[in-house]
């Protein structure tokens, strides 16, 4: 469909690209991958063999504007995309839907199939809606095949000349007027953090005191075991919970190339725990696999609100409370299992989050002695307020382990100024044993796997020290 638009002569065509500020420049960057007017992955005018039923991608929001012209269509606003995507069912078509990873897939190929009938809303390429930020960008929605899950109902937005690989489009046919109030941009706006201050140390020991709990028996068990992999022993394990009659399962990876007693990290994993029905599909190994072949363990717990321990949606405030509580204490129990085993060198224990679990990180640094480094994937302060007790500006000064922060550049979910940076300064590390490194990528930082292992092995190494081989 898209060759079309090209075979036609689209791209000589000024009438088509009535958005474009210029359409010299315009024509000078919407080359494909030899010269050839075209999307950036395409090579002399064509799309790759075998992708005839793929959608196109490698496009700048200018570009699909251009096709939607072409086409007699549109780009749909944000608010008719998520009409139709229907976040709501977000467990069951993410489940359905190509984040795999691998690449792109035929239109259809992957059973995420919408409501109304619509295919791939939830990975495969994000999609350029109309609608700008406010700030010159415009939204990006759905999240791609190399997006983590929750990206599906999260956000993104970037500059309307940008081309990268997963970026394409669908168009809509509306079938009535559409409200200027619905075209108009959206803008997000956050916190000014510059101005807020946290809460003094005796206002923050009342705080910090929720969170602890009573010293008890973990009455820990080793469910299953799989030694499959060459790389790792994986061990599914359970302990009881801090709270009620509760047990915390999580999976225990042990290194092969190694020596025990291991270092060892708790991994808090991305939102997207909080849609998948089942824990026998992890979200974020792609953040853990490279830790393991260095030779360090990683417990992956259950926390509360995950997989198997998903809870309803709420929005009662003391309810949204006791679940953070409920799960710091989940992590801090973690350590305490971690302390159990022998093959556990308790004196080099970090923390890894990605997404919301580094969101979250300072809580846990602030609240967790024992961490002794701790790593923040893709995290920052977050745009909404919470409850004082939950804040996590008033944890982030109280942490004082050394952290590595990760971030994207071009992050529309954690923006470089005003949620990666005020997190990082806040911290109560010192500057010489805090990092923050901001990669030329939009959320997930490991689509720059290479920059992510060589950070991340370099501060453990300095850290932690050395893995015993």
């Amino acid at each position: 469909e898209y060759t079309r638009f090209v075979d036609a002569g689209g791209y000589q065509a000024r009438k088509y690209w009535k958005q474009l500020p210029s359409w010299e420049e315009g024509m000078k960057l919407f080359r494909d991958s030899t010269g050839r007017p075209g999307p950036s992955t395409w090579e002399a005018g064509s799309y790759p063999a075998g992708q005839d039923e793929f959608p196109v991608s490698g496009v700048s929001w200018y570009e699909a504007a251009a096709y939607a012209e072409f086409a007699g269509k549109s780009l749909p606003t944000i608010a008719h995309w998520y009409r139709a995507a229907e976040p709501s069912a977000t467990s069951f078509i993410v489940q359905a839907s190509n984040f795999s990873r691998q690449g792109p897939a035929r239109v259809g190929q992957y059973q995420g199939i919408g409501p109304f009938g619509t295919a791939d809303m939830g990975g495969n390429v994000k999609e350029w809606c109309w609608n700008e930020t406010g700030e010159g960008q415009r939204y990006l929605l759905g999240g791609a095949w190399n997006s983590p899950s929750y990206q599906f109902h999260e956000p993104d937005a970037q500059s309307p000349f940008a081309r990268t690989a997963t970026y394409g489009f669908r168009c809509v046919r509306y079938t009535g007027a559409v409200a200027a109030e619905v075209l108009a941009p959206k803008a997000r706006r956050f916190r000014d953090y510059a101005k807020e201050k946290p809460v003094g140390d005796e206002v923050f020991r009342a705080y910090a005191g929720l969170y602890d709990y009573e010293a008890s028996d973990l009455k820990a068990a080793v469910e299953s075991s799989d030694d499959s992999s060459p790389d790792w022993r994986l061990e599914k394990v359970s302990f009881a919970a801090a709270y009620g009659k509760e047990r915390v399962p999580a999976y225990l990876y042990l290194p092969k190339s190694a020596k025990p007693p291991f270092q060892a990290l708790v991994y808090h994993p991305g939102a997207s725990a909080m849609q998948l029905p089942s824990s026998r599909t992890l979200a974020g190994l792609a953040q853990l696999d490279f830790l393991l072949r260095s030779g360090r363990a990683v417990l992956y717990p259950v926390l509360q609100g995950t997989y198997e321990r998903r809870l309803p949606p709420t929005t009662a405030r003391p309810e949204q409370r006791t679940r953070i509580i409920q799960r710091v204490q989940d992590v801090r129990r973690s350590y305490d299992y971690l302390e159990s085993r022998p093959d556990i060198d308790r004196s080099r224990l970090g923390y890894l989050g990605h997404s919301w679990g580094s969101a979250w990180g300072p809580t846990m640094v602030a609240l967790e002695p024992r961490i002794r480094a701790a790593v923040f994937l893709d995290g920052g302060f977050y745009s909404s307020f919470l409850l004082p007790e939950t804040d996590i500006l008033n944890f982030a000064p109280r942490a004082k382990a050394p952290v590595l922060m990760l971030n994207g550049r071009h992050d529309f979910i954690f923006p470089l100024e005003t949620s990666q940076l005020p997190m990082f300064r806040t911290l109560g590390t010192p500057e010489k044993l805090k990092r923050h490194v901001a990669l030329d990528t939009a959320h997930d930082v490991v689509v720059m796997r290479k920059d992510v292992i060589r950070e991340v092995l370099g501060w453990l190494d300095q850290h932690l020290g050395p893995v015993g081989r």
